[in-house]
């Protein structure tokens, strides 16, 4: 990977590549816009009811594939991908600037944040510490899903050292605390199957990924204005 001060230079050998930084977000939006139509799909289709073994079978299938609120399907490899995405953006950032900025930590340690989100993301970590929080702490209600009292520590610390991406951050926050707080009130009360349930379930996921694709285009805008551009060498065999 090379690296260059000109976005408008022309590649003059076939072996080189300019990587379009902003058709990333152009695609991301329209694979957002494919998902979350799916997803919103799920709030009724879940709810149908039939006699017919292959149309059940069929309802199961879509809800299991295009379910926000569920894991190891289609909305949360998308999620993961754009948690990922900016990470490497981050880390990107962070290695064209170097030493001379004096903000090249603040990039690190988001970046390896947001690595840790995408993680997360496919791998549920954080829903590991509902069980013990909750029994040490007597939680329920809109604290059933106990996770968000130390998240909600660590945000705290986070908003101070981070303030820059306050909107993006704001966004992603009352999707993933927020609504799952009115996702855990629902579910304490046996409602997790229900239209409200599933409806706030779906608001919730599509909020962090708008907070994700937010941030984004904040740190394409940043790149943009450093006019930096990537040109990747192909090598041959």
């Amino acid at each position: 990977m090379n690296l260059n001060g000109n976005n408008s230079i022309k590649i003059a050998s076939e072996n080189l590549i300019l990587f379009d930084l902003q058709k990333i977000l152009k695609y991301l939006i329209i694979l957002f816009i494919i998902v979350t139509a799916f997803g919103f799909l799920v709030i009724f289709v879940s709810q149908l009811e039939s006699d017919n073994y292959y149309l059940n079978a069929a309802i199961t299938n879509y809800v299991r594939l295009f379910d926000l609120n569920k894991e190891a399907n289609i909305p949360t490899w998308y999620s993961s991908l754009i948690l990922f995405i900016s990470s490497c953006l981050l880390f990107f950032i962070s290695y064209y600037k170097g030493n001379k900025d004096s903000n090249q930590k603040y990039w690190k340690v988001l970046a390896i944040i947001f690595l840790y989100l995408s993680v997360d993301e496919s791998s549920s970590i954080h829903e590991t510490l509902n069980n013990p929080v909750r029994s040490l702490l007597h939680l329920s209600g809109i604290f059933y899903w106990s996770w968000i009292v130390p998240a909600a520590f660590v945000l705290v610390i986070l908003f101070f050292y981070f303030f820059r991406f306050l909107l993006s951050a704001t966004i992603f926050v009352i999707g993933a605390m927020g609504l799952e707080m009115i996702g855990g009130l629902l579910y304490s009360n046996q409602m997790d199957n229900s239209l409200a349930s599933k409806t706030e379930n779906f608001f919730e996921e599509v909020m962090e990924m708008v907070g994700v694709l937010i941030f984004i285009y904040s740190l394409l805008k940043y790149i943009k204005k450093d006019s930096v551009s990537i040109l990747v060498r192909r090598t041959s065999e």
